[in-house]
């Protein structure tokens, strides 16, 4: 995932955060394959794009608010944005991304056939800050709706690769 905030988007407030007021995250779609093999297909919703010109698709989604805080602990949101997974079975749509780096995780509001889920922690970030596998309750949800067994937060790790360059 890169993290781009449009140039003076960051408005120092004090020294321990900054908001963050635009830019984009860009998410490299990693099962992409795995997902077409279930018979699964990946659209954006709202304002994301999805390029898929290349050897793997990479989803788009403008960066709507945030903070920087210390060290590189950041909350980015993506209000108005998402993916949607659409199977014989049923769809799931993930939106409204919230992007927790202290915490190690992903939450987005999800709807499953047009039910609304809440909001859900679906996806946890690697140690290492570079990889996301979706979490137990995501991939249940998912197996749920999409009709198959075969997503897990083991299967399909990493579910998408990331790369920070605030």
């Amino acid at each position: 995932m890169t993290h781009t905030p449009h140039p003076d988007t960051l408005s120092p407030t004090s020294s321990d955060t900054q908001p963050i007021l635009g830019g984009d995250t860009a998410v490299t779609l990693t099962s992409a394959a795995t997902l077409t093999s279930l018979g699964v297909s990946a659209t954006p919703l709202g304002a994301a794009t999805l390029d898929a010109s290349g050897a793997t698709p990479v989803a788009d989604f403008p960066i709507t608010g945030g903070t920087a805080g210390p060290g590189s602990d950041l909350v980015l949101l993506h209000q108005g944005s998402g993916l949607e997974l659409a199977g014989s079975a049923g769809t799931l749509d993930l939106s409204d991304f919230r992007i927790d780096t202290r915490n190690g995780v992903v939450d987005a509001n999800v709807s499953a056939n047009g039910q609304s889920a809440g909001n859900v922690a679906v996806f946890s970030i690697g140690a290492d800050g570079t990889t996301l596998s979706l979490t137990p309750t995501a991939a249940g949800v998912a197996n749920q709706t999409l009709g198959t067994t075969a997503i897990t937060p083991d299967t399909v790790y990493p579910l998408y690769g990331f790369h920070d360059s605030l």
